[in-house]
């Protein structure tokens, strides 16, 4: 070699193969992990140390030789220890550097790979970039002119809270929204301002029922120990309290006055049937029951809203007069229907044989003619209206019994039934089969027989039936005759 000693490195160092014979292999291995396969070759050491030399040659024949030399190489520069106390940090902490062990230095640099370095044994920096940063120790003897580095990396980690919300400024009740924008965290601890904290959502939302000026704050923090914090302001101001007039009822055609106060401006809806839109006192003629909303703006622009309902009585609708007037056979029922429309209450006159005297629709079964006057009103006194109803009836009486029904299950005349006119009671309806059996009996006009004598469809045949009923004159009626059963 053309050099085998240093007190510096990098030291480079030029070997000279002096091996004999026909040799076409080399292998050198210059003791640092480093090998080589030329004759004659060049190698840059870049650390302290005793390096063994070894050289294996080969011939073409196959023939192999070597040579060990120990510590052939020497260096012996300035060293020291690069001790960092973390390996990886967060961005801003503060990190401690210290050269350890040192021989042969006389002063040191520290390059922390971020333009900023330090001329202290023992030193500390922070880092304020993230990702991976290498660092540099230049060890120094001022003796030989020696300057050496020694090199290592530590890796910065970024943690930033930040957050955006819906809105900085707002009304009474405000539910306020947050979007977290955070990067590199692992845990959320919010607080809302208002002594309430969340620290499990992502993005959570509040509701602010108080107004108020409010900071809220986000702490994050990562697995490694990262923390941040992000803090922004929110003014909740609040709502005006609308007071406005109670409900009304007026009559079609009338006006009513309408206040609303507890604002510094106001808007009114629907505003079609009011003299003004805008101001907290209204005049209105609506020709329908309404609905008004009123909106109040206090000097902040928040707003409170209060509605009022204007009942307008409309006119009762008209009936033909004399439209109503009927005829019925003495027991008939009729509805007599007078609806006039909402609002309205309603007296009959005389009540007897009304299922009510202050309904709109009674069912009516006088007994003899009858001459009805209703009398409609409303609650307001807008409107009154009389009305008569005459209702004819004729004292007719029969009973009767048809000739024939079909009781096989489709719905069509499967129950055979007494009915007549004028009655008003059945005394008995009886049917006997071709033996004389009776099969079926009845004291009500709404009871028939379907078919069924002791659990078991009857068969066709002619079945003879006696019917005895009461009219409302007091008089006894009856009927017999036969019934042909089909099916």
């Amino acid at each position: 070699a053309d050099t085998t000693h240093a007190n510096c490195y990098p030291l480079e160092v030029n070997f000279q193969d002096q091996s004999t014979g026909n040799i076409t292999e080399w292998y050198w291995d210059f003791g640092d992990n480093n090998t080589s396969a030329i004759q004659h070759p060049y190698h840059n050491y870049i650390a302290n140390g005793n390096f063994n030399v070894f050289l294996r040659v080969k011939t073409s024949y196959g023939c192999s030789d070597s040579v060990s030399m120990g510590e052939f190489i020497k260096i012996n520069a300035p060293t020291a220890d690069i001790i960092l106390d973390k390996d990886s940090a967060c961005i801003h902490d503060i990190i401690n550097f210290k050269a350890e062990n040192p021989s042969g230095v006389t002063d040191v640099y520290w390059d922390f790979g971020d333009g900023s370095g330090s001329r202290d044994y023992v030193t500390s920096h922070a880092y304020d970039r993230v990702g991976l940063h290498y660092l540099y120790l230049t060890l120094r003897d001022s003796t030989t002119n020696c300057n050496v580095k020694v090199m290592d990396s530590i890796y910065i980690f970024d943690n930033k809270a930040e957050f955006i919300l819906n809105e900085d400024t707002a009304c009474q009740p405000f539910n306020a929204v947050f979007q977290n924008n955070s990067t590199g965290a692992d845990k959320f601890t919010w607080d809302f301002g208002d002594g309430n904290t969340n620290s499990n959502d992502f993005n959570p939302t509040h509701l602010y029922s108080q107004a108020g000026s409010y900071t809220i704050s986000l702490k994050i923090e990562s697995n490694i120990g990262c923390k941040d914090t992000a803090r922004q302001n929110l003014l909740v101001n609040p709502k005006p309290q609308v007071r406005s007039t109670s409900d009304q009822e007026i009559c079609i055609g009338d006006s009513v006055i309408l206040e609303a106060s507890g604002g510094m401006r106001y808007s009114w809806f629907p505003f079609n049937s009011l003299t003004d839109s805008s101001s907290a006192t209204q005049k209105a003629i609506p020709d329908t029951t309404t609905l008004y909303q009123v909106i109040a703006f206090n000097e902040f622009n928040c707003s409170d809203t209060g509605y009022i309902k204007v009942k307008v009585q409309q006119a009762p609708i008209a009936i033909p007069k004399g439209s109503l007037d009927t005829t019925i056979i003495i027991g008939e029922k009729v509805e007599l229907n007078v609806y006039a429309g909402l609002g309205f209450y309603y007296q009959w006159t005389p009540s007897l044989g009304l299922s009510c005297d202050d309904c709109y629709n009674p069912i009516a079964r006088p007994l003899q003619s009858t001459s009805y006057i209703v009398r409609i009103a409303d609650s307001l006194g807008c409107f009154e209206i009389f009305d008569t109803i005459y209702i004819e009836v004729e004292e007719k009486y029969s009973v009767d019994v048809p000739n024939t029904f079909t009781p096989n299950g489709d719905g069509t005349n499967d129950v055979i039934y007494a009915n007549g006119w004028g009655l008003k009671e059945l005394l008995y309806f009886k049917i006997y089969n071709r033996f004389g059996e009776k099969v079926f009996e009845s004291k009500d006009f709404d009871d028939g027989w379907d078919g069924i004598y002791k659990n078991k469809p009857q068969p066709i045949e002619t079945y003879v039936y006696v019917v005895e009923a009461l009219t409302y004159s007091g008089k006894v009626i009856s009927k017999r005759g036969t019934i042909n059963l089909l099916r």
